[in-house]
């Protein structure tokens, strides 16, 4: 099952890692799972299968999964159906991780264009201001560098 481009939901849990293949065979999906030859059969009420996902532009992002920031991302996937809501993240080892909608926060960055200029200038000013030093304390590096490296 290629995770970049399903999820199964099985009884409200994310059993796609474990789908080996899935079909509709009436009014039932008929799912086998890796590691058994044995086809189980589930009622529709029962399955939530999302596909065709729309692939989401993060150049500028800073992506949240769990309040904890990513990073090495490589692609992420947004599937939807009405009101729920899944992501496939891909990184850069090509590892996939599912997450409910809740579980991820995308923040675009103002910074894009001729303001990512504007903000390494400034960080460079920032730098070379004294302002927070510590005269007995030569190596600090002074109050606005480290908020402008945090940014």
């Amino acid at each position: 099952m290629n995770l970049e481009n399903h999820i199964i939901i099985i009884n409200g849990i994310d059993k796609t890692y474990q789908v080996e293949s899935i079909r509709l065979d009436g009014y039932k999906y008929a799912i086998k799972f890796q590691n058994t030859d044995k086809i189980y059969s589930y009622s529709r009420d029962n399955i939530l299968w999302l596909s065709n996902p729309t692939s989401i532009d993060f150049e500028n992002c800073h992506v949240f999964a769990n309040g904890k920031k990513e990073k090495n991302i490589k692609a992420i996937h947004l599937f939807a159906n009405n009101a729920v809501r899944y992501y496939a993240i891909t990184y850069g080892s090509g590892f996939v991780k599912h997450y409910s909608g809740n579980e991820v926060d995308i923040h675009r960055s103002c910074l894009t264009g001729k303001a990512t200029n504007v903000f390494d200038y400034l960080q460079q000013c920032a730098a070379i201001n004294t302002l927070g030093i510590n005269e007995e304390d030569e190596s600090s590096e002074g109050i606005l560098s480290s908020v402008y490296s945090r940014i």
